[in-house]
């Protein structure tokens, strides 16, 4: 893992990762080293957060638990179950992510990252918006905040 997290900053021409993803879970390999080691690249200030995408609810849910008993960051990013909560919620996938988020109380600042007026309009569209409480509680058990 340390060889890939090496050629994707040497690739990059930089330093750090603000964000790692693991786009594929390999269900053969074992959560706690691939975690583990994500916890050291934090600490060595090669990446910032990492998240992950085309993984299962019960591997996520997993890997989530395991971070909180370690102290670890965990997930700050679920990309294929948050698609289908947005799909539930009637919402794009940003719109969801920043209406949940826009509805805590601890200090939380989005910062939304567009390149596109869509990608605006659509992000803008989410304030004022709210989530039914059942994916809240969903968003909230994902992200260990329940």
């Amino acid at each position: 893992m340390e060889d890939i997290r090496n050629d994707s900053l040497k690739s990059l021409q930089t330093d750090r990762i603000d964000l790692y993803w693991l786009h594929r879970d390999d269900l053969r390999r074992p959560l706690e080293p691939m975690l583990d080691s994500l916890h050291g690249f934090q600490q060595a200030g090669k990446i910032r957060y990492y998240a992950c995408s085309n993984w299962t609810p019960g591997r996520i849910r997993e890997a989530q638990t395991y971070t909180g008993k370690q102290g670890y960051s965990g997930f700050v990013a679920i990309h294929s179950y948050l698609e289908a909560l947005a799909v539930k919620a009637g919402m794009s996938i940003s719109q969801l992510v920043l209406a949940y988020l826009w509805s805590h109380s601890f200090p939380v600042i989005p910062i939304v990252g567009c390149r596109t007026q869509e990608q605006l309009d659509d992000s803008v569209t989410a304030v004022g918006s709210s989530l039914r409480e059942d994916a809240m509680t969903e968003l909230a058990r994902l992200t260990g905040t329940v």
